[in-house]
């Protein structure tokens, strides 16, 4: 089966705040060339789309939402979202009992399996009606997170949206089965439940322990079938691999991070990490990591842990720190010693602060130092420049961003150093001295030394 682009977990929540079911699976044509989105916000990714393309209608929004249509998109049949002023309809969004065309084409196909209910919204508390063992429906989504458990269906009663709890249908098109035959699973994380049904909300029967191998049976929508022992049960996928897992790690959160749904940044997003929290890491795939964070199984960005508890304590990440806002003056005080490392080359080289209020005065601390910045920054022909550089501030461990240029001036406070006056360091929001102003080329190479950072 096809799914759509947007996660249930995501698409359910928006549906529960305002996005809730109208006018159903209605033809409309795209009035000006305009974009759709992945959300219903103009922050979120988007394509463009071409006045006068006809589009199929989900859903119209309201409350918070009011104002956005969510449609098939058609440029890849995934679901997005539109502004409704860019859509020309001849029917009317709020007539009730209209006509329904079929959802989504590629919609899979299941049985109810007992006589249950369907619900308005992927909450048993909603309106909801009966509905036969046997009826057979258009499945348009399986639920994650938050709403695991449920399906989204349209109801064969009426052609409209409804939802079913997933364990209630019985489909003949598994999302993956591996050609019918069952194969051995492992667990990746600290525990695995073993639940009754294809549910979070149904009985546990067992957790399975890290490492444990399972026969998988049959697998769709995030869930699995699975065996262990005596025990016939059913696991979330994410929480197996096909391959024994390695021993899991500890590692360390550099500064606050999200922890994904899946390892694309477009998934939804669980919960945030803070700085210096540890996770276990369980796998990584590429450039993420598959961690567990108080008791949160996710993804997180491989570049954004430190497998160093020291590196985090130490400030293993580089601040973005307002001259003016933040605690830089102090940390860098007067007569206070640093390391300037150049970003572009990765030289270093050891300075004094000798004064200065709108930013830093420093002075290279030897003859060796003056060198070493020389070699990072002098131009082709030999000569200190006023070429701004990106570089890295280094006080007691922790890492600034921060700019310089070369060129020395002013007065010098170390004789023997071999450079004659001083240069400025320059850090987020500081001044000149001379104009009293923000230098916007300094901040562009502060804002580089954060992101290289």
């Amino acid at each position: 089966m096809k799914r759509t682009a947007l996660v249930m977990g995501v698409a359910l929540a928006l549906l529960l705040t305002g996005i809730a079911p109208s006018a159903l699976a209605e033809s409309a044509t795209v009035n000006a060339d305009t974009r759709v989105y992945q959300h219903p916000s103009e922050d979120s990714e988007s394509l463009r789309v071409s006045e006068g393309t006809a589009v199929t209608i989900v859903e119209y929004g309201s409350g918070s939402y009011s104002g956005w249509v969510r449609i098939q998109n058609p440029q890849n049949g995934m679901i997005a979202y539109i502004r409704a002023g860019d859509l020309s309809s001849g029917k009317d969004k709020a007539r009730d009992g209209g006509e329904t065309v079929a959802l989504i084409a590629s919609a899979e196909k299941a049985t109810v399996n007992a006589d249950t209910r369907v619900y308005q919204h992927p909450s048993e508390d909603s309106e909801s009606m009966r509905i036969s063992a046997g009826a057979a429906v258009a499945v348009v989504e399986y639920g994650s997170g938050p709403y695991s458990g449920w399906a989204r269906i349209q109801n064969p009663q009426n052609g409209m949206i409804a939802y079913i709890r997933a364990e209630s249908l019985s489909s003949g098109d598994a999302e993956t089965r591996d050609g019918g035959e069952s194969f051995t699973a492992y667990v990746v994380i600290d525990s695995l439940p073993l639940y009754a049904s294809a549910s979070t909300a149904s009985d546990i029967k067992r957790s399975l322990r890290h490492g444990r191998s399972v026969t998988v049976l049959e697998t769709r929508a995030g869930w699995a079938k699975v065996s262990y022992g005596s025990t016939t049960g059913f696991a979330q996928i994410e929480g197996m691999s096909k391959t024994p897992p390695a021993d899991p790690i500890a590692a360390y959160v550099l500064e606050e991070a999200y922890v994904y749904e899946s390892d694309s940044s477009q998934s939804g997003r669980y919960t945030t990490a803070p700085a210096g929290a540890e996770v276990t890491v369980y796998a990584i795939h590429g450039d993420w990591c598959k961690v567990a964070h108080n008791g949160t199984v996710g993804y997180m960005k491989k570049a954004q842990l430190t497998p160093d508890k020291d590196a985090v304590h130490a400030g293993g990440s580089v601040a973005l720190a307002d001259w003016f806002a933040s605690d830089i003056q102090s940390a860098f005080s007067t007569g206070s010693q640093a390391v300037i490392t150049d970003v572009d080359s990765g030289i270093s080289w050891r300075v004094k602060r000798r004064g200065g209020s709108n930013h830093a005065d420093v002075e290279p601390l030897t003859a060796a130092d003056t060198a070493a910045m020389w070699k990072a920054c002098a131009d082709s022909d030999g000569d200190w420049t006023y070429i701004r550089h990106a570089v890295w501030v280094t006080i007691d461990g922790q890492h600034y961003a921060a700019s310089i240029y070369s060129e020395p001036h002013g007065e010098s406070a170390i004789d023997d150093n071999g450079y004659p006056g001083h240069l400025c360091v320059h850090f987020l929001n500081s001044r000149t001295h001379g104009t009293d102003r923000v230098d916007e080329d300094h901040q562009k190479m502060i804002l580089k030394a954060y992101q290289a950072g």
